[in-house]
Parts: C-alpha cells; structure tokens; sequence
C-alpha cells in the first residue's frame, strides 16, 4: 500500500506541476507584449526629420545662390589680378590689350559718325536725279527721311522721281512723304509737272494714298484745260486703275 500511495502521489504531484507550468504559459501569452524602450521617440523623429530636412535644404538652397554669386565675383577678380601679374610680367600684353581697346572704341565712333553722316547726305534735286539703283536709294534714304519736310517742291519732286524710276518702297518715307505732297497741293506749290511726277511715282511703286489724289483733282480741276492732252491722258488712267 506504501508503494501504491508513493505511486499514486508521485503520479499526483507531477500533474500539479503541469497545471503550474499551463497557468505560467496562459499567463505570459495573455499579458501584452512591452514596447521597447525609446520606440515611439524614434517613429517621431523619423516623421520629424523630413521637415527638417526639407528646411536644412531651402535654407541651403539660398546659401548656394549666394554662394554661386560670390563664385563669379570671385573668378573675375582672380581673372582681373591674372591679366594684371602677367601685363606687370609682358608689358608688351599690356600694350596688346590697350590697343585692341583703343580700336574698338574708334571702331564705334567711327560708327556713329557714318550714322551723322548717312542723315546729312545730300539729296538735293542734282543729287536725286543722278540715282538710278535701288542700293543708292538705300543709302540715301536715311537723310532722305530726315529733311524730306523742309525739302523745296523741286527736290519733293525729284525724290519722287528718283524713288519711282528705282522701285524704292518705305513705308516711313512714303508716309512722310504722302504728307508733304499733300501740304504742297493745298496751297498750290506745285506745278502740273510736279504733280505728274508725285502720281507717276505712286503708280509706279503701287502706293495708291486717296489724299494725295483727291488734292490733285482739287487743284487742276479748274486748270484742267490748261493741261497737255497727253498728261489728262496719263493721269485719267492712272486714277482710273488705282485700286
């Protein structure tokens, strides 16, 4: 019986301790799992850091801009200190350098003086009547366009002549132009001539303008008789076709 019982006991402390062991299992699987020390200050620094970063660049990204200006600063004083050492070491660069200048500016006065001079050409009558290429014309028509409203009737006349025997077209100078035969016409400065010469250079280059028109038919309306049969002529057709 002795046996039995330390069987039967030893049977039944061993299932106790198994019960113990089962309860410690539950009991751990059962408590929630503990957070590492320092875990959540870490998920919000890496959320924090992006912002930071985005700030460290826009303030980086100002800094190279200022950085990039003092660049070039920088290089041009070192490449002005470089001509300035090697000019003291070869003057003879230096003196390279001073002409190369020198002619450059003369070059740019020079300029501006044929620019003076192209204004002031002289397009008077004699001049005008002896132009005959469209180049000329070109060259001319600089001092053409500055004088062309203090011009005589004459040499109003000659332009026309000049500029409709070349083909010459310029919207500036025909429209000063336009102007000036207009004015002439008023007051009757000009001549039946004349007059032919200013239609014939407008038919000429297809420049049609209603009031340099209308002021011709004004001022010969009643000296119409008195001009050529040839010239009624001429001018009927031209205001006939002029569209």
């Amino acid at each position: 019986c002795a046996a039995a019982q330390d069987d039967l006991g030893g049977s039944s402390s061993d299932e106790g301790a198994k019960v113990k062991a089962s309860k410690k299992v539950t009991s751990v699987r059962s408590d929630p799992p503990a957070e590492a020390p320092g875990a959540s200050g870490e998920a919000e620094t890496s959320h924090a850091e992006p912002r930071k970063k985005a700030k460290e660049f826009a303030w980086m990204d100002s800094d190279e801009e200022v950085e990039e200006d003092e660049g070039k600063e920088n290089e041009e004083r070192e490449e002005k200190e470089e001509i300035k050492e090697s000019d003291q070491k070869d003057p003879s660069q230096a003196r390279k350098r001073s002409r190369s200048r020198s002619r450059s500016r003369s070059r740019s006065r020079h300029r501006e003086r044929d620019g003076d001079d192209d204004e002031n050409a002289d397009v008077s009558a004699e001049v005008l009547d002896e132009v005959h290429s469209f180049g000329k014309m070109v060259l001319l028509s600089p001092a053409l366009l500055k004088k062309l409203r203090r011009m005589t009737p004459e040499n109003v006349a000659a332009a026309c002549r000049a500029m409709g025997r070349t083909k010459f077209f310029d919207g500036d100078i025909l429209k000063v132009l336009n102007e000036v035969l207009r004015r002439l016409l008023q007051r009757d400065l000009f001549s039946a001539a004349q007059a032919n010469d200013a239609l014939q250079c407008l038919w000429e280059i297809n420049a049609y303008d209603q009031g340099v028109l209308s002021a011709v038919a004004s001022n010969f309306k009643a000296k119409v008789l008195q001009l050529e049969p040839l010239l009624r002529q001429m001018w009927r057709g031209i205001f006939e076709n002029f569209k």
